[in-house]
């Protein structure tokens, strides 16, 4: 199975110039762990997951002793490029369910946007690939049993 037959294609991303409160808003009203940034020509350019929202929504919160270059230059960011992770992994669509469980694995990831020709068309999470692994272990577990 390749990663283009199990990736999510409904995406919601925003655009480098949106504004942070609008991301945030994004993230509010979604269910999404991620949010990938695009260009003006569709282009993957970034991500912005929850632990860089919940770091600049709870700056105020932050022992001073944990603040960092890129904490503070997040904490001023006014639109997403200012705050997003740029050159995210990517997968590509021929990609297998195996290389996405290593990458996944290998990174700590929970998410991977899926990207072809540098435009983003999909994204993959672990959740996927539990359940299609399950979805496997229990067809082959029935042949077994009518074996």
């Amino acid at each position: 199975m390749t990663i283009e037959e199990l990736m999510s294609r409904e995406l919601v991303t925003v655009n480098e110039d949106t504004p942070i409160e609008e991301v945030f808003s994004v993230f509010a009203k979604n269910p999404y762990h991620i949010l990938p940034v695009i260009n003006k020509r569709g282009e993957l350019t970034g991500i912005i997951d929850l632990d860089i929202v919940l770091e600049i929504l709870l700056l105020c919160l932050m022992p001073r002793a944990k603040y960092t270059p890129l904490t503070a230059r997040r904490s001023l960011g006014e639109n997403a490029k200012d705050v997003m992770v740029t050159h995210p992994v990517t997968i590509s669509l021929k990609s297998t369910l195996k290389d996405a469980s290593d990458l996944m694995v290998k990174h700590r990831f929970d998410h991977i946007c899926v990207s072809e020709n540098g435009k983003l068309v999909g994204i993959v999470s672990k959740i996927d690939l539990v359940k299609e692994i399950c979805r496997r272990r229990k067809k082959i577990s029935s042949k077994e049993n009518q074996d």
